[in-house]
């Protein structure tokens, strides 16, 4: 019956580390059994025994356990700098999981080069996770896509993953979890760690040159994004984009005023939130004068077609 448990218990602990402990506990208790005892003394001795054992699989267990743990803490690091024109193994990683969802990624190429079709996606996948539009994989997207990255299976993700149920609410679930474990973040996402009441939820895991940071980031798309609005040559396109403008900077005068006030939590949310304005504005401004300026150059086409037909008129 003793040996049986074992043999249960080996059969439960399936890994190399386990089998190969659990495997030489079973040998040591086998060849101890085979020693010729008094009957008293092997009683005393298998008793021993069993204590040690349970001892050790205590161990076992909670070496188990920690080893689950930092399994579920890994992820794949990726680098810095990615976006338009960078070719490496990174993109070619990102460009496998754009392509799990067509509404995200519709061409679905993976290349490995970041062109102006994988830009685009990012641009979706940011949308969709309410992240600023900047087309990059910054450090916002970028942590989030580690967190997409765990779910790979054999260096690959399943069919569909971004269009799975309830995937994106798993996503950043896991994100809100890992960033309330990390009390030494570095700003990039809020972390909304459940209030217990003791800090009142304003300043929690946020430093003054974390919202200083934030708040010097937004302040930098908003002179971004005015600079775009006078060097566009037509109102139409830059009606939204002024609105924007006045809003984010709106936004971001009371962030300052809630630093002032040292609430930081408030300065740096609000800090977020302008600098989320201002990158949609300037996305949606880029597009607009893109789309402008491929308009005129279809208008000059046909100038020149007409021309054409005229000389044509002329030889005939």
């Amino acid at each position: 019956m003793f040996l049986s448990y074992l043999i249960e218990t080996h059969l439960l602990y399936n890994s190399n580390f386990m089998s190969k402990f659990l495997l030489g506990s079973l040998m040591a208790l086998m060849m101890v059994s085979f020693v010729p005892v008094p009957a008293k003394a092997q009683t005393t001795d298998l008793s021993s025994l069993l204590t040690l054992l349970q001892s050790l699989m205590k161990q076992v267990a909670e070496l188990q356990k920690q080893l689950d743990t930092t399994r579920s803490e890994l992820k794949e690091v990726l680098k810095s700098g990615l976006k338009e024109g960078v070719e490496n193994d990174d993109v070619k990683k990102i460009q496998e999981l754009l392509a799990t969802d067509p509404t995200i990624y519709p061409r679905g190429v993976v290349s490995g080069y970041y062109g102006s079709l994988t830009k685009e996606a990012i641009l979706r996948f940011q949308e969709r996770h309410d992240l600023p539009l900047t087309g990059e994989v910054d450090e916002e997207t970028k942590e989030l896509l580690q967190e997409y990255f765990k779910e790979r299976e054999n260096g690959k993700f399943p069919i569909g993953l971004l269009r799975a149920p309830g995937i994106h609410k798993k996503m950043m679930d896991r994100l809100h979890n890992d960033r309330c474990k990390n009390k030494n973040n570095n700003g990039n996402f809020i972390s909304r760690c459940v209030d217990d009441g003791s800090n009142h939820g304003n300043n929690t895991d946020l430093s003054t040159t974390t919202v200083k940071t934030a708040i010097e980031k937004a302040d930098k798309t908003i002179d971004e994004l005015s600079m775009a609005i006078n060097a566009s040559s037509t109102s139409s396109s830059t009606t939204a984009a002024k609105k924007a403008l006045d809003e984010a900077k709106k936004i971001l005068t009371q962030a300052k005023t809630a630093m002032t006030s040292g609430n930081l939590r408030q300065a740096y949310e609000l800090a977020l939130k302008a600098k989320k304005v201002a990158s949609e504005a300037l996305y949606h401004l880029d597009r607009k004068v893109k789309n402008h300026t491929t308009d005129d150059d279809d208008d000059d086409d046909d100038d020149d077609e007409d021309e054409d037909e005229d000389e044509d008129e002329d030889e005939d």
